[in-house]
């Protein structure tokens, strides 16, 4: 039965799906007012992460108002970036996308939405500048690396985020593999704006999590994959964020499991 579950999802609803896309993109997305171009081939994934996607907005809703700068670390076609401009009205949001096709979408993506307070930066964030090879898959969403290995990569540049930016109130961070690298070229910025920061985690990310405990940061939840840090002065705030997310499941039926994590 399973088989043919994945047999139907791949040979029909798919295909069907990304024909549809062809045809009217750019598509307004329910509930939230936004309009996104995406690459045909990724609406597999977008389908079948849409709920993803949603679960990290009581996040910006919540740290993200009118007088903030975000960070979008790894932002791919810009869905976080453009909540947090025209959504949220943050101040200004200063984005890092360093594959070629992706920052090309996201920059049509500023345009249909018409949202100018956006910076997209091309670029890899690391300890320090160099160039190096990002490594993805043919037809992969996401994903992309600089920890991997394989046929196909592009050369970009990696920069220090303390090097172009000096504070900043939120930063969403997904860079597959190379949190460590880009926690350490952004210290400075840590120590300094103790902003809240939303990271995909896995299960070998206690030097990730020790990095961000020694600059006075705590581990109140995670969603899913993604961990929230938050700096101890902050700790007041969270049993209000958890309040946010039971009405957003509430209002929206998405489940949402906010784990605690182990010591």
């Amino acid at each position: 039965m399973e088989n043919i579950k994945k047999f139907v999802s791949k040979r029909i609803v798919f295909p069907l799906a990304t024909l549809k896309w062809k045809v009217f993109h750019p598509k307004i997305l329910p509930r939230l007012g936004m309009k996104f171009i995406i690459d045909p081939q990724v609406v597999p994934y977008y389908i079948t992460n849409k709920k993803t996607f949603q679960r990290l907005l009581p996040l910006f809703d919540f740290f993200v108002n009118e007088n903030s700068i975000v960070l979008d670390i790894g932002a791919s076609f810009g869905f976080y970036s453009i909540y947090s401009s025209k959504i949220r009205n943050a101040k200004k949001v200063i984005a890092f996308e360093p594959t070629k096709r992706s920052y090309d979408l996201f920059l049509k993506n500023i345009d249909v939405n018409d949202a100018r307070n956006i910076v997209v930066h091309r670029v890899a964030v690391g300890e320090e500048k160099k160039k190096a090879k990002l490594y993805y898959e043919k037809n992969c969403f996401g994903g992309n690396s600089l920890m991997g290995k394989g046929a196909r990569y592009e050369l970009v540049e990696v920069v220090p985020v303390d090097s172009l930016v000096p504070h900043a109130d939120f930063i969403k961070m997904d860079v597959e593999g190379a949190e460590y690298d880009a926690l350490m070229g952004m210290k400075q910025l840590l120590v300094q704006s103790k902003p809240p920061l939303i990271f995909e985690s896995s299960r070998n990310d206690g030097h990730i999590r020790s990095l961000l405990a020694s600059l006075g940061y705590i581990f109140p939840f995670a969603i899913g994959h993604n961990v929230l840090a938050v700096h101890h002065h902050d700790e007041d705030k969270i049993n209000f964020l958890r309040k946010v997310y039971e009405d957003f499941q509430g209002k929206t039926g998405i489940r949402i499991n906010l784990k605690k994590l182990k010591e």
